[in-house]
């Protein structure tokens, strides 16, 4: 089993988890779309401005932005959730040490 296991892993394309459940099949490792360097050097960089709260006024910038602000909200507003996940993986973790 992997960890976040695979139908709940952000990396696996919504359409192809509801795909997967609508077909009956399960959802693989081989269904994960990893983040290219472009794609980590956007997310990397639309955290920092995030942080000190100052975006260049770029259309790239921008269109990141826009991109994945949604995503961030969306974890801003599940902090029970994600930390009840981060607490069943470490407990986890510990217990098979």
């Amino acid at each position: 089993m992997t960890d976040p296991p695979c139908w709940r892993c952000p990396k696996v394309p919504r359409s192809v988890r509801e795909e997967r459940q609508r077909t009956g099949k399960r959802v693989t490792p081989a269904d994960a779309i990893e983040p290219d360097a472009d794609a980590r050097q956007a997310v990397d960089h639309f955290l920092e401005c995030a942080a000190v709260g100052q975006f260049p006024d770029d259309g790239w910038v921008r269109r990141h932005a826009m991109l994945l602000r949604p995503m961030l909200q969306r974890v801003e507003q599940e902090p029970v959730r994600e930390m009840t996940d981060l607490l069943r993986r470490f407990l986890r973790k510990v217990s098979d040490a």
